[in-house]
C-alpha cells in the first residue's frame, strides 16, 4: 500500500463515524466494517485519479425509466400509488431510438436497467424495447425488476425471447404475509413452476444455480433507507452525512421526459443534471457539473445537492469495489 493510501485512511474512518453519529436513529443503518472502510478509501483514490486524469469512463448502471407510474403500495416508496405526485408520462418512441442508438455508437457494455421508479410491465411496449436494446446493444446486461403483480409465464418466456438477461420479482406483501412466507396468487404459481424449467436456473456451480429469474418476498410496509429524502415513512437524518458516495461515477438514471438526475433515489429529479431531448448522454455525462458533484462527494461533502444532503445511503456497493478491482 502506496504512503498515500496509508494517510486516506484515517480521515476516511473518521468521516464514517460522523456518518453514522449523525442518523436519528444509529441503529438502523448497517454498520460498515474496518474491510469495508478500507475498500472504500482505495475506490476513492482510484476515483480522484480518474478525475484528475480525465479519463472518459461510462456509466455501469443505466436507468431508463419509460413510463413513470408504478402499481404498487409501498409505504417507503413516493413513487407507490398512494403517494406518487408525478405525471404520468410515457417516454416517447423517438427518445428511446436515440438513447439506444448513442449507447449502440459507444458499444456500452453495461448493465441497461429498463425501470427505475416504476412498474415497466405497466409499459406494454416493454417488450419491443427489450427486443430493440438486444438488437443495438450486444454487449450490454439487460435488467429488469417488477412487483410481480401482473406477471405471467407467457410474460416471463416473451421477455427472455426478446433479449432479457435476468429478471427480479419483488413480490411485496404485507407482513403477515411475509412472516407467513406467503407470495401472491400469481407469483406462487410461477414459482412452482419455474422449478420444473432448467432454462431460467443459469449455471450451476458452487452448490447453487445463477438464477436468470430471482423471486423475493418483501415488505410493503418495511422501513429502508430514506431514498434522498424521499421515502415517506423513513427517518430523516438533522444534517448531512459526511460520508463518499461513488453512485455518480457508477449509475445514469433517466426518466420519461428524458431528463437525467444523479441517482435513481431521487424520485422527483430534483437533482436534474441534463436532458437527453437536448443533450446527448456524453455531453451530460462527462459535464463540468457532473464532475465537481463528483469531486464534492468523493471528499464526503453531500451538500452539493438538495437530494443528496438529505440522503442516507451509504453510497457504495461491493460491486463497485470489484468492478474497479479493488
Amino acid at each position: 500500500m502506496s504512503h498515500t493510501d496509508h494517510h486516506a485512511k484515517p480521515s476516511l474512518l473518521y468521516r464514517l463515524r460522523s456518518y453514522l453519529s449523525k442518523r436519528l436513529d444509529p441503529g438502523a443503518l448497517p454498520l460498515i466494517h474496518a474491510a469495508e472502510a478500507e475498500k472504500l478509501a482505495e475506490v476513492v483514490q482510484v476515483l480522484e485519479q480518474r478525475l484528475d486524469s480525465g479519463e472518459p469512463f461510462l456509466p455501469r448502471i443505466i436507468h431508463l425509466e419509460t413510463r413513470s407510474r408504478c402499481n404498487g403500495h409501498c409505504s417507503f416508496c413516493l413513487a407507490s400509488v398512494d403517494n406518487d405526485p408525478r405525471d404520468d408520462e410515457l417516454m416517447p418512441q423517438a427518445l428511446v431510438d436515440k438513447v439506444l442508438h448513442e449507447l449502440s455508437a459507444l458499444a456500452y457494455p453495461y448493465r441497461l436497467s429498463m425501470y427505475s421508479n416504476n412498474e415497466p410491465l405497466m409499459d406494454k411496449r416493454i417488450y419491443d424495447f427489450v427486443t430493440q436494446a438486444r438488437s443495438q446493444l450486444p454487449k450490454a446486461y439487460l435488467e429488469i425488476k417488477t412487483n410481480g403483480t401482473s406477471l405471467t409465464m407467457e410474460k416471463i418466456y416473451k421477455l427472455f425471447d426478446n433479449g432479457l438477461d435476468i429478471l427480479y420479482v419483488n413480490d411485496y406483501r404485507p407482513s403477515a404475509d411475509v412472516e407467513a412466507g406467503e407470495h401472491r396468487a400469481n407469483v406462487a404459481k410461477i414459482k412452482q413452476e419455474l422449478k420444473g424449467i432448467r432454462r431460467f436456473k443459469g449455471h450451476y456451480g458452487g452448490g447453487r444455480y445463477s438464477d436468470r429469474i430471482i423471486i423475493t418476498l418483501r415488505k410493503q410496509d418495511d422501513a429502508l433507507y430514506n431514498r434522498a429524502g424521499t421515502a415517506p415513512n423513513a427517518v430523516q437524518i438533522r444534517q448531512p452525512l459526511h460520508a463518499p458516495c461513488l453512485r455518480p461515477f457508477e449509475m445514469m438514471t433517466i426518466n420519461a421526459k428524458g431528463e437525467v438526475g444523479l441517482c435513481s433515489d431521487d424520485v422527483l429529479f430534483s437533482t436534474h443534471m441534463g436532458n437527453v431531448n437536448n443533450n446527448s448522454l456524453m455531453e451530460i455525462w462527462r459535464s463540468a457539473e457532473y464532475n465537481t458533484i463528483r469531486r464534492s462527494l468523493l471528499k464526503g461533502d453531500r451538500s452539493c445537492k438538495s437530494a443528496c444532503n438529505a440522503c442516507d445511503n451509504k453510497g457504495h456497493t461491493w460491486e463497485i469495489f470489484k468492478e474497479l478491482g479493488v
